[in-house]
């Protein structure tokens, strides 16, 4: 529980910072480029692939142990909404220095909003499922 609420302020600081800053993605971003690189990580947290997500992510995180914060947060989520069936929305906006990219997948029994923050290093700064 006490990681789920870590994981939770940290998302709640994020979505501050956005809400303050301009939606416009800094010239130093491909939008293409973050589009594949946030499909590919979606992909890896489907295979469970938690080596390769973790290896995605900033010093921030990893100090944060967020992979496991994300493992214990998905996990349950995945298991209520069942298998991947298609993505249907994908947009990528900017905030403070930062791209953000946000899908909305669909599932079996629902569907699941992805928001992935990258630094200008491609590294992952912030991880959201809703």
């Amino acid at each position: 529980m006490k990681k789920i609420k870590i994981l939770l302020c940290m998302i709640l600081v994020g979505a501050m910072m956005a809400g303050c800053s301009s939606s416009k993605l800094d010239d130093e971003y491909n939008e293409d480029v973050l589009k594949k690189d946030a499909k590919n990580v979606i992909s890896m947290l489907l295979d469970k692939d938690y080596k390769g997500l973790e290896s995605k992510m900033s010093e921030v995180m990893m100090k944060e142990d967020a992979i496991n914060l994300i493992k214990d947060a998905w996990e349950p989520i995945y298991s209520k909404i069942g298998k991947f069936k298609s993505e249907d929305k994908i947009a990528v906006v900017g905030n403070k220095g930062l791209a953000t990219v946000v899908i909305l997948d669909e599932f079996e029994n629902g569907k699941c909003k992805f928001t992935i923050s990258y630094n200008k290093d491609m590294k992952i700064e912030g991880f959201f499922m809703k």
